[in-house]
């Protein structure tokens, strides 16, 4: 039994040593694999590689861009929407005189349009202060739109938004610039007797100086008088449009316009928010003998040399 087990034992190990031997000789027959001899694109690549087998999830969002031009990244290449085209009225403000043009729009006598003026310098730069207007006629053509305060009688941003690509616009802000021959200075103020915040003013007073006139739109200013820092950015005014009524509601009042006038000492006012009994009341304190009443005014700084204090209405 001892013999047999001993055969039995010598024959599987036999059979074992073929089979290793046989394994042996077929490994040293097959090459061996050169990873460096073979392309990049071919090399199987692994997650986080960048092979050709490597799969980028797809963004869930569709990115439309346009095709880049020479030099111009894929970002900056994104196409823009086309300006809006609008119905443009260009003879309210035509300005074929010579002079410094200065129009009422909307309706003076009261509405939402009673503070809005268009002027034009000699050159035809166009400027809107607190523009308040029916569009039915078109969008009127300007350069320059300036908004004093947030107020719905000065502020109309639909229409202001559709002009946003055509012209320089300046939402009560204290700011500084100039557009072709006319230079504007935004002053912080304030709508009624709360102290002013220069960062966010209630009001903003712009003056505007072109063909050697300086000029500025008071809009709803409502303090008691005017700092000596604020007389000092506002300089010598030749005109000024200004608020001549007493809605103390509102923060006006009479001795405060009056004040206002006397400190500033312009050649022209031009009343805004007013009544007539306070226009009355207020010449008769400034030794002005009438109100002159005119659709618009045509003027040059000749005509305001030495010229005693105006009141102009324009209707």
């Amino acid at each position: 039994m001892t013999m047999k087990r001993a055969i039995y034992v010598l024959l599987i190990a036999a059979v074992c040593m073929m089979a290793i031997s046989g394994y042996t000789s077929a490994q040293k027959d097959s090459p061996a694999v050169d990873t460096a001899s073979v392309p990049a694109e071919q090399v199987p690549s692994t997650p986080g590689t960048t092979g050709s087998d490597t799969v980028t999830p797809e963004s869930t969002s569709e990115k439309h861009t346009a095709e880049a031009a020479p030099g111009e990244t894929a970002e900056t290449a994104v196409a823009e929407a086309p300006k809006e085209e609008l119905q443009w009225d260009t003879e309210t403000l035509k300005n074929e005189t010579g002079k410094t043009l200065i129009k009422g729009i909307g309706n003076q006598r009261g509405g939402d349009g009673h503070v809005s003026f268009g002027i034009v310098s000699s050159k035809g730069t166009t400027i809107l202060a607190d523009p308040i207007y029916s569009t039915k006629e078109g969008y009127i053509k300007t350069d320059i739109l300036t908004v004093s305060h947030a107020h719905s009688d000065h502020y109309n941003q639909k229409l202001q938004n559709k002009m946003k690509d055509y012209a320089r616009l300046s939402y009560f802000t204290s700011e500084s610039f100039s557009v072709e021959d006319v230079s504007v200075i935004g002053v912080a103020a304030s709508h009624s007797s709360d102290p002013i915040n220069e960062s966010r003013p209630s009001n903003v007073i712009y003056v505007y100086e072109l063909d050697g006139i300086r000029m500025a739109h008071m809009g709803d200013m409502g303090q008691d008088e005017l700092t000596a820092e604020q007389i000092g950015k506002l300089g010598q005014l030749d005109i000024i449009f200004t608020v001549v009524t007493n809605e103390t509601s509102f923060g006006f009042a009479t001795e405060k316009g009056i004040k206002t006038i006397q400190q500033l000492n312009p050649r022209i006012v031009i009343p805004t928010h007013y009544t007539e009994d306070v226009i009355h009341e207020t010449i008769n304190a400034l030794g002005i003998k009438e109100c002159e009443r005119v659709s618009e005014l045509m003027i040059s700084k000749d005509d305001l040399k030495d010229a005693p204090m105006r009141f102009i209405l324009l209707d």
